[in-house]
């Protein structure tokens, strides 16, 4: 594997109904969060769920998106990220300024508004259905809500932890953004293999809540010696790792499709200065288009 720090490490806990995922994404991360100029909040939120969804997105097969998105009415009224197979991740958030920096409580409840809710879609693309789950808002950190979401929609005993910060890097200005999770699954349909109290399950979360933030952010800490170091009385199986990458699938060919499907004269209504602009909102690039070229592309 190409020497990379954007990566997850699936894995499984030797004779034991217990599997997970650990991850740490730097250059990922960084990207998708600077590519807009947020508050620090939002930065921060944004930084968690990007490490959420990589850690939750690693079952795609093919054609597949995962997509976590939060929305309310609140200062931030939408957060969205979502990933591909192959690991390709892209996000974005919006926010009323004003009302942000007037929020006294940083919960979930206080920055999107007390109806907020969770939305997380696993879309396999052609060759399966589409399922999404919604969950109302719980807690202070984005993991404590899909912890919600994994009690209510999934029935499946799940925990997260996440770790999010900022580091120096050489010879850049600005702070780089990072973050690394761990996750943990228990495996099993019977009541017995799905129950909380079973010894497997307590000894797998004791052992994950000992993890430092520290320890899930230190990109000279191999995940899999962090696995090791975690699991290594009970014996632990690393599988091999998955790399993430900061990609848009947006394309100039896909937004003269979206500009095709209104009439005409709402076409024209959207000229400025000879030209109609289209901004992505994932990437932040923007692109310009004449008429003619939507009705040269459209024939």
């Amino acid at each position: 594997m190409k020497t990379t720090h954007d990566y997850l490490v699936p894995f499984l806990i030797n004779e034991s109904p217990v599997r997970g995922r650990a991850v740490r994404l730097t250059d990922v991360v960084n990207e998708v969060v600077t590519r807009h100029h947020y508050p620090h909040v939002v930065s921060r939120l944004l930084a968690e769920a990007v490490a959420v969804a990589a850690m939750l997105s690693a079952n795609l097969k093919d054609d597949g998106i995962f997509t976590l998105q939060v929305q309310g009415k609140g200062a931030i009224s939408l957060l969205v990220v979502d990933a591909t197979f192959g690991g390709a991740i892209r996000g974005y958030a919006d926010y009323d300024a004003e009302r942000l920096e007037g929020v006294e409580s940083k919960s979930l409840h206080g920055l999107f508004g007390q109806d907020g809710v969770m939305i997380i879609t696993f879309d396999p693309g052609t060759k399966g259905q589409r399922y999404q789950g919604i969950v109302p808002l719980t807690g202070r950190h984005l993991t404590d809500a899909v912890h919600g979401y994994f009690e209510q929609s999934q029935q499946i005993l799940a925990r997260f932890k996440v770790a999010v910060g900022e580091q120096v890097v050489a010879g850049q200005s600005q702070m780089h953004w990072l973050a690394g999770g761990i996750y943990i699954e228990q495996l099993g349909q019977d009541n017995t293999a799905m129950d909380e109290k079973s010894e497997a399950w307590r000894h797998a979360m004791a052992l994950i809540s000992t993890v430092k933030d520290e320890e899930l952010l230190d990109i000279n800490l191999e995940l899999k010696q962090l696995l090791f170091n975690l699991f290594h009385e009970s014996g632990v199986w690393a599988y091999d790792p998955l790399v993430f990458t900061a990609d848009c699938r947006c394309s100039r060919q896909k937004m003269i499709h979206t500009l095709q499907g209104f009439a005409p004269d709402v076409q024209e209504s959207m000229v400025q200065d000879g030209v109609i602009e289209v901004n992505c909102r994932f990437c932040n690039s923007t692109q310009t288009f004449e008429l003619d070229d939507i009705r040269v592309e459209k024939h």
